[in-house]
């Protein structure tokens, strides 16, 4: 905690450059990151800027900033979908019901690993924790991971860019 007083401005001057960075990338009139329509590279970029709002110092890093403050507009109206209640058990008989979607196409799998190959997979953030199964088939940009409870199997897909790296066990 003692370099906290250093660590907080190095922060806010890296989390600056990045909305510079989007300010130049939105600087041809796109609507969004990729286009006109909204992608996860949207809603990627959206998250972690959630909390500028709530605090002045934070809000300040907007500042001399005209495209990100419309963007981020656009992207929050978006919205969060329509929310349904579900009790645990209906949720649990879903997920127990369902079947993974068959993957398409050449699975990509690390070398070392075949499918079926139980494993667990290291996160690149602090915070995170290991999620182990079997590896499914998955492409280039996730990776599925088999889980089995006694009440439903299920794949978890992990973006391979959160991703520090796999292990067997």
């Amino acid at each position: 905690l003692d370099a906290a007083p250093v660590l907080l401005p190095t922060k806010l001057l890296q989390i600056r450059a990045n909305l510079e960075r989007l300010e130049d990338l939105l600087g041809d009139g796109r609507r969004f990151l990729l286009g006109t329509e909204p992608s996860i590279a949207d809603l990627g970029a959206f998250h972690p800027l959630l909390f500028l709002p709530a605090h002045p110092r934070l809000l300040a890093l907007l500042d001399g900033l005209e495209r990100v403050p419309a963007w981020l507009d656009r992207v929050r109206a978006i919205g969060h979908g329509k929310r349904t209640e579900l009790d645990a058990s209906d949720a649990i008989a879903v997920a127990r019901d369902a079947a993974p979607v068959a993957y398409e196409g050449e699975p990509a799998v690390p070398e070392g690993i075949a499918l079926g190959d139980a494993i667990v997979v290291l996160p690149d953030e602090y915070g995170s924790g290991n999620i182990s199964g079997h590896l499914a088939e998955s492409g280039i940009h996730e990776i599925a991971v088999r889980r089995q409870s006694e009440r439903a199997e299920l794949d978890a897909m992990l973006d391979r860019l959160g991703i520090a790296g796999l292990a067997l066990f």
